[in-house]
C-alpha cells in the first residue's frame, strides 16, 4: 500500500493497470491509474455519485456486468465434443442452416413477344429494368416497387421461375417465363450463398 496525500492506495487499485502496460510504459500506466482514482475521489467529495444519472448508468453497468459474468461462467461450462456439435446440427439443420438467396428485380409482360423485345432493349442498354418494371409492366405491384422483390429463396410455386432466378448469375438478365399474371423478365442484383450448410 502507498499513500497519495491522505488517500490509501492499494496494489488491487493499480494492479490491472500495470499488468496490461508494456514494461517501458508502466510508469505511464501508473501516473493515469492515480489520476482516475483521484478524479474519482474529487467527483465523490463533490457529490456527484449522488447524481441520477450517474446512478442510473451505475445500475445498468452492474446488471449488464452480472450478464456478461454469467455468461462467462455458462461458456467455459459448456465444452460440447465434436460428436454432440454434429448431432446437434442434424437434429437442427433446418433451423441453422441458412439456404440460398438471390436479390432480384422483375418486369411482368403482356406477352411473349413483348417481353422479348424489352429484354433485347435492356440488354442493349436502352431501357433499365426498373424502366421496364415502371412503364411496361401489367403488374401494378410490380410497377409500384420498380420490379424490386427483394431477397427470394428457392421456394416459390413456379418451378420455372425458381430455375431461371437460381441459374442466373449476379448482374445478369434472364427470361422470358410464362406465370399466372404475365411473362417475366429477371435480373439478378446479388447473390447470398447458402451458409451452415455442411456440418
Amino acid at each position: 500500500m502507498a499513500w497519495l496525500d491522505d488517500l490509501a492506495v492499494r496494489w488491487d487499485d493499480v494492479r490491472e493497470d500495470l499488468a496490461a502496460a508494456a514494461p517501458g510504459e508502466r510508469e505511464e500506466a501508473l501516473q493515469a491509474a492515480l489520476d482516475r482514482i483521484l478524479m474519482a475521489r474529487r467527483g465523490r467529495e463533490a457529490g456527484l455519485d449522488r447524481d441520477p444519472l450517474y446512478r442510473t448508468r451505475l445500475a445498468e453497468y452492474r446488471k449488464t456486468r452480472l450478464i456478461n459474468l454469467h455468461r462467462a461462467a455458462l461458456v467455459q461450462r459448456f465444452a460440447p465434443t465434436d460428436k454432440a456439435l454434429t448431432a446437434f446440427y442434424e437434429a437442427n439443420r433446418d433451423r441453422i442452416r441458412v439456404p440460398e438467396a438471390r436479390k432480384i428485380q422483375v418486369a411482368v409482360l403482356a406477352d411473349r413477344a413483348e417481353a422479348e423485345t424489352v429484354k433485347q432493349e435492356i440488354l442493349a442498354g436502352r431501357m433499365t429494368m426498373a424502366q421496364a418494371a415502371r412503364d411496361r409492366s401489367v403488374d401494378q405491384a410490380v410497377r409500384r416497387t420498380l420490379g424490386e422483390m427483394g431477397w427470394v429463396r428457392r421456394d416459390t410455386d413456379l418451378p420455372a421461375l425458381n430455375d431461371l432466378v437460381f441459374s442466373l448469375p449476379a448482374g445478369a438478365v434472364g427470361g422470358p417465363v410464362r406465370s399466372p399474371g404475365g411473362w417475366v423478365l429477371v435480373k439478378v442484383l446479388d447473390v447470398r450463398p447458402p451458409q451452415f450448410d455442411d456440418p
